[in-house]
């Protein structure tokens, strides 16, 4: 499914993020993810999701650098 869903290259995440609707959705889940108490990525998201939010979230963070909530949840779970 992933080769199928998922993002390829640096162009296709500015693609995403330039929808408002999949940006704010994007948006909303990240900063949800900045409200918990853990800070242990692998405890909420499991494996392998736990290493899929740390690449999605680095290549967000890069496609939009304005939107601080990518790098923060970096920061949090990762320690970036």
């Amino acid at each position: 499914m992933a080769d199928y869903y998922g993002i390829s290259n640096l162009e296709e995440a500015k693609d995403y993020l330039a929808d408002p609707i999949l940006k704010e959705r994007l948006t909303e889940i990240s900063s949800a993810l900045l409200a918990l108490d853990s800070r242990d990525a692998k405890a909420v998201m499991g494996v392998p999701d736990n290493l899929r939010l740390r690449s999605c979230m680095t290549l967000f963070a890069i496609a939009d650098p304005d939107e601080e909530v990518f790098q923060k949840v970096l920061d949090k779970f990762y320690g970036r």
